[in-house]
Formats: structure tokens, sequence, C-alpha cells
């Protein structure tokens, strides 16, 4: 994502060793003397994709949904990730998930064990899923794209491909809940301008030490996010508030639960520790809710 003396330079900037001064951002900064801001706008001027890139990411996206509303009925194809928040990179990949899969129902079980019936109601869901991507797989071959590779036997199976046009990577996988987080980070990020230069730091960070990996145990990107978020609402003064203030609909009674949910003992059935609301508000998926807040957050310099 960005050039090797920006990652030599990441490595060197608790040594104090950088010192440019740069006014840029749009003007929406002005001047910013500390090295850590100095690295921060550099690593992502650098990361930018160019309107080129984006105009093919979108053709691609553009390109699958023609694709599926031809094979499948009943089913959708939407992006998610850094391509959605607004933090995506030249050189990312496209990932998108096939929404409205009328999944198998819960079996109906009188047993006392209960969890076995939610492993038999997680596998028949699983076997939907890796049914719709392996059809998934034979449409993309017919489509002529490259390396289309199935991983079926991963905890979330997806279909991984090269489009043969732009030669962008794309993972596709089944329901992921990814959709609503990436669609209402956007709006988050967009409170202040120095959310994404920070995340393009961290994320080049994360990758120049080997821990942006998942798939080896290391941190995914969403991750990085959220740390990111975390330190921004907790910096004096904060300079984002919290989730549960710009996604929950009623936030001072989600504060109340939250706060008694801390102090609680967890039970022997993790479920029973989730306050209501935040189930509510995973329930809601209210985007319009979230984009109005938080542009009423920026407006009022939060």
């Amino acid at each position: 994502d960005v050039c090797s003396s920006d990652l030599a330079d990441i490595r060197k900037l608790f040594e104090g060793q950088i010192s440019t001064v740069v006014q840029d951002l749009d003007g929406r900064w002005g001047q910013v003397q500390s090295s850590f801001d100095v690295l921060a706008v550099r690593v992502y001027k650098a990361r930018q994709p160019t309107e080129k890139y984006d105009a093919a990411m979108t053709h691609l996206l553009t390109t699958l949904q023609k694709l599926v509303k031809i094979n499948f009925s009943g089913i959708s194809i939407q992006p998610y990730g850094s391509f959605v928040t607004g933090v995506h990179a030249q050189g990312s990949d496209l990932d998108v998930s096939l929404q409205g899969l009328i999944e198998p129902p819960s079996p109906q079980s009188e047993e006392k064990d209960k969890r076995s019936a939610r492993k038999r109601a997680d596998d028949a869901r699983k076997k939907a899923k890796v049914k719709v991507l392996r059809r998934m797989g034979d449409v993309l071959r017919r489509a002529y794209m490259w390396d289309v590779e199935m991983i079926l036997s991963a905890r979330v199976p997806l279909v991984k491909f090269v489009d043969s046009a732009s030669r962008i990577q794309c993972d596709i996988c089944v329901g992921n809940d990814g959709v609503f987080k990436s669609a209402a980070l956007r709006h988050i990020v967009s409170i202040d301008p120095r959310v994404a230069p920070l995340y393009a730091l961290v994320k080049a960070w994360a990758k120049a030490f080997g821990i942006n990996d998942p798939a080896n145990g290391t941190l995914n990107s969403f991750a990085l996010t959220m740390m990111v978020i975390f330190h921004l609402q907790n910096s004096s003064p904060p300079i984002l508030p919290p989730l549960l203030e710009l996604l929950a609909p009623d936030p001072t009674q989600a504060k109340e639960e939250a706060e008694s949910n801390m102090s609680r003992k967890p039970g022997p059935n993790k479920d029973s520790t989730v306050p209501p609301v935040r189930k509510v508000v995973d329930s809601l998926n209210d985007l319009e809710l979230c984009q109005e807040r938080c542009k009423a957050f920026a407006d009022r310099n939060f």
C-alpha cells in the first residue's frame, strides 16, 4: 500500500526522526507539526486509490450484481469492507456478500442438550451457504474470471477470484454482517478528517509488523478499525462519540444497560449478558439513524 521508505519511517516513528511540517488534507488540518501526524498524512496520501482504480472496483461490483441477478432468485450481492467504508487503498481487493439466502429453519427439538441442537443448526446453515457458493463459483468460471478458488471447509466459506478485466482480487461470502457495519463505519469515519489518516497509518503499521493477517491468527482490518475508533473515543477531548450514541434508538438507556452489564458477573449462558438495547441495535441496522447522528456530531465538532 505504501512505499518502503514509509514503512521504514513507521519503525522510526517513536525514535523522533521525522520532523517534516506539512499543510495538506484538503486544507482541513492546516499545519501539523507532530511526527505522528506528518507520517499519518503521508501514508494516507500514498494509499489513496486513483479514480481509475475506483471506477474499476465499481464496474466489477456492477458486473457481479448482473451475474447474480441472472443466475439466482431472491439473492443480491452487497459490498462490504474498506471499499464501502472509504478507507481502501490502491490495490485493495473487493469484499462482497451474497445476501437474502433463505437458510434452513432451526430444528425444533425438545432435547435438553441445546448445544447439540445449535450445532446441527449451524451445520445446516453452513451447508446451505456452501451450496450457493459452489454455484457462484461455476457462474464465475463461465464468466471467464481468473483463478476461481472455492474455500468451502473454512469457518467462513468463501470464493476467491481475480477479475479478468481489471485484475482486482475479490472475495465472496454469504450472509456477512459486515455489510451494515461497513456502511455505518463510512458515516463514522466522516465525522472527523483525522480518522482516515490515522487508520491508514495503523493499517500500514500492522502490515509492516505482520499482524494484519487473520488467516494466520492476527488482526483483521475490522479489528484495526475498532482499535482506531476506541483510541479516538478516549482522547482528550474525545474525537469520536460512543458508538451506541450513534446507533441506539435511546442512547441514554443503552448507556445505563451497558454500565449495568459491565458490573454483572457473566452467567453460564453468554447470551444472557448481552444488554437488551444492544440486541435491538443489532437487529435494527438503522443506517439512516446512524448517518443523521454522525452528521450532527460532525457539525458540532464533537
